[in-house]
């Protein structure tokens, strides 16, 4: 082979990354478990310490940091679910049912459970905030 032949292919790397793909199937799930554990652990005990004499806005800090913990949950479930999405196969008008390998077939339902658990951070959080003002 010559240098021009070499320099002439570009190299094609097909080792797809692991990490995104597992995020893409599970990132939301993790997400809705650390919103949950992290809610009743900043609810129960914020309103149990000094951090409940503290406001900022009229707002306690407590429910500061839940809706801080609520909106970073609820962006890396976002993300994960695009993160699904980018991984499902190219839509095709010349072929309408698509046979999926696994690969592909789990990324589809890591869009589906990743918009569900998206949902229910997003719905878990209110009966949160409605029991923080007795807080």
């Amino acid at each position: 082979m010559s240098a021009a032949t070499q320099s002439s292919e570009p190299r094609r790397y097909t080792q797809r990354r692991e990490g995104p793909f597992w995020w893409g199937m599970f990132g939301g799930a993790i997400a809705w478990v650390m919103h949950l554990v992290g809610a009743y652990l900043l609810s129960e005990f914020g309103c149990e310490s000094r951090v409940a004499a503290y406001s900022y806005l009229g707002i306690a800090a407590v429910t500061w940091s839940v809706i801080a913990l609520s909106v970073a949950m609820v962006v890396a479930a976002l993300g994960a679910t695009l993160i699904a999405h980018r991984n499902r196969p190219p839509r095709d008008a010349e072929e309408p049912t698509p046979e999926f390998t696994g690969r592909e077939y789990a990324a589809q339902m890591g869009v589906i459970a990743n918009g569900a658990f998206t949902f229910v951070i997003v719905f878990e959080s209110v009966p949160i905030f409605y029991y923080l003002q007795h807080c």
